[in-house]
């Protein structure tokens, strides 16, 4: 995401500063981090199936699914993302759920067959990540 600015570049200004003064337009921006190229990383806090807390980082844009599966402790997610098996089932902090869209009919199909369906589950294929869900908390459903 690119932010552009109608300021004019201000001498003795260092481009660190000008950087902080740019964001300070766009909030949700501050609280995230970036990496060399200016990518902005997401933190997410997950708890995996034996309980263990892990603090992962995404791109802004990544799908949930995704950065999930490419840890041993991740889900399966065996569609690869097309919303038919339910392997990344997750469990949204319940201050999350309202930064996400709202579940389309797809996913609420396939959540409905799911014993283990609570009102915080979400499949994590279906969601994509901006900067404003830095600092999510999430719970890996168990398999069924």
């Amino acid at each position: 995401m690119l932010v552009k600015s109608r300021r004019k570049h201000r001498p003795g200004v260092r481009n660190s500063e000008l950087l902080l003064m740019l964001l300070s337009d766009q909030p949700s921006l501050m609280t995230s981090n970036f990496n060399q190229e200016g990518i902005i990383l997401i933190n997410i806090f997950v708890q995996d199936l034996d309980n263990q807390v892990h603090e992962i980082q995404s791109r802004e844009g990544d799908s949930l699914m995704e950065v999930l599966r490419k840890h041993e402790w991740g889900v399966a997610a065996i569609c690869g993302g097309l919303c038919s098996c339910g392997t990344c089932h997750v469990y949204l902090d319940a201050e999350w759920l309202d930064k996400f869209p709202p579940t389309d009919p797809d996913e609420q199909d396939l959540l409905e067959v799911f014993d283990t369906r609570q009102e915080n589950s979400r499949l994590s294929c279906q969601l994509r990540l901006q900067a404003k869900h830095d600092g999510m908390r999430l719970i890996i459903a168990p398999d069924e």
